[in-house]
């Protein structure tokens, strides 16, 4: 009997010992704990602790550099990255695949090529921007926006013949060419008139002439307008009506040979 209560006694000692252990001891861990988030928030300031995928997930993205950078502080990569593909730290030479790595200023996370930057990849910056995008050998690709081509509005080609001068001169005028220039129809474009050769539009002095030029002037088969509303259609010879031709105005029509602008004779 006396054995057994000596032996309750040794237990319940044994008992109360152990308990002021514990409870120093919790007090120590508390201490501990206490001190580890305390780093923890001065390093992150007023950001919230974040939540950080567990060690077999990779990490996608990250709300600002703070997490990013814990992230990676938390690995405790001596030299190198985190792999992500590896899921353990790797050295940064030489090393190609996806991966984490962060410093004072900055944290990427994406692709990389014989250790640089390289693919697609997300930089956090300290300062609170960040760049999502491609990388080439260490450095942004920036975006730019292509621009297309400037298109020129296609220049519409003179009818085969004008109802009067108002037509020709209309059309001569768009054209938009100098006193000294003429519309080139072959080419579709304003011209230097003087020693021109070939078919052009030309407008001067209330008359409007769509035919064939030879050294700068009327030359051959061509339609002189006039403003009034007559027309000459024929042949010309050094700027003038010269040779077989036709003058058409609102009450006749004088056709015959011509020479130096004059009528000579109706033909036979």
């Amino acid at each position: 009997m006396l054995k057994a209560i000596i032996v309750s006694l040794v237990a319940g000692a044994a008992y109360m010992i152990g308990q002021l252990f514990i409870s120093k001891h919790q007090v120590e861990v508390g201490k501990v704990i206490t001190q580890i988030e305390g780093s923890i928030q001065q390093t992150l300031g007023d950001a919230p602790v974040p939540s950080l995928p567990v060690d077999n997930s990779k990490p996608i993205n990250f709300p600002h550099y703070k997490e990013c950078h814990y992230f990676f502080l938390s690995k405790a990569c001596k030299v190198g990255l985190w792999g992500l593909n590896e899921n353990t730290c790797v050295e940064l030479p030489n090393y190609s695949g996806e991966g984490l790595i962060a410093d004072g200023q900055q944290c990427y996370i994406g692709q990389f090529n014989a250790g640089k930057f390289h693919g697609k990849g997300l930089v956090y910056y300290a300062h609170g921007g960040k760049y999502e995008g491609l990388f080439f050998e260490g450095k942004k690709v920036e975006t730019v926006t292509a621009i297309p081509p400037k298109v020129e509005p296609e220049i519409p080609k003179p009818p085969a013949s004008f109802a009067n001068y108002e037509a020709c001169h209309q059309f001569f005028t768009q054209r938009s060419c100098q006193t000294s220039m003429l519309w080139n129809v072959s080419k579709n474009q304003c011209s230097v008139r003087n020693n021109y050769n070939g078919e052009a539009i030309f407008s001067l002095n209330q008359q409007c002439y769509f035919g064939a030029f030879s050294g700068g002037k009327y030359q051959g088969k061509g339609t002189l307008y006039y403003v009034g509303g007559e027309k000459y259609e024929g042949s010309f010879q050094s700027g003038k009506k010269h040779g077989q031709g036709t003058l058409i105005t609102r009450e006749s029509q004088l056709a015959g040979q011509w020479q130096d602008d004059k009528w000579l004779s109706a033909p036979r």
